[in-house]
């Protein structure tokens, strides 16, 4: 049991730090509704269960060599530009009017979370700074890797359900104007976060 709680405080400590994908699912709950935010972050929890599998299978520590966290870095800038742009184009509409003007279909959400959480460096350097831990101590316990990934999964869901669960409750409180500069702001903090990237794995070369 006490390795279901070890799975809940990892899937907590890569999900709370407010990055990226944090700020994307403000940014989407407040644009599109809820639902939406929701679709955003299972994208992200599907892929901290991708990386326990991963290590279960052995491929985690191919993925720690530094040509492949550069390359992986520039395609995560890339996208974060994307998503930024797409931030500062985003027109808020009215949440009793959303499933009216926007049907952009859930999934879509998922699978850009998704590929925009893969393909960021800093969680494949925390997924492999930690891989050595959670490989001792999975030595001797049986089935420490199911009740692991199971810790992870709920970890990284209650804190969506969390989030989305608390901008549901106050998003009505904001005006279509605070949710349009939010999504300037967020959008702005998207490609500062890319530029960044670009410049700690290019010119640094920290990875």
């Amino acid at each position: 049991m006490h390795l279901l709680w070890y799975g809940l405080l990892i899937g907590w400590g890569v999900a709370i730090p407010f990055g990226p994908i944090n700020l994307e699912i403000v940014r989407r709950n407040l644009t599109y509704g809820t639902r939406y935010g929701v679709a955003f972050g299972l994208g992200a929890c599907a892929v901290d269960a991708t990386y326990m599998l991963l290590f279960a299978v052995g491929v985690l520590s191919v993925l720690a060599h530094p040509l492949f966290i550069k390359l992986v870095g520039c395609i995560g800038a890339i996208l974060l530009i994307w998503f930024g742009l797409r931030a500062l184009r985003a027109k808020p509409v009215q949440v009793s009017l959303q499933s009216a003007t926007y049907s952009k279909q859930l999934w879509r959400h998922s699978a850009e979370s998704y590929m925009l959480t893969m393909s960021n460096p800093f969680t494949i350097i925390f997924w492999t700074s930690i891989s050595s831990q959670i490989a001792v101590m999975a030595q001797h316990t049986p089935h420490a890797l199911v009740w692991m990934t199971l810790g992870v999964i709920t970890g990284t869901f209650s804190w969506e359900i969390t989030l989305n669960g608390f901008l549901h409750v106050t998003k009505h409180r904001l005006s279509l104007s605070i949710i349009h500069w939010l999504n300037i702001f967020g959008g702005l903090i998207l490609i500062g976060m890319a530029l960044f990237s670009l410049f700690y794995v290019l010119v640094l070369n920290k990875f």
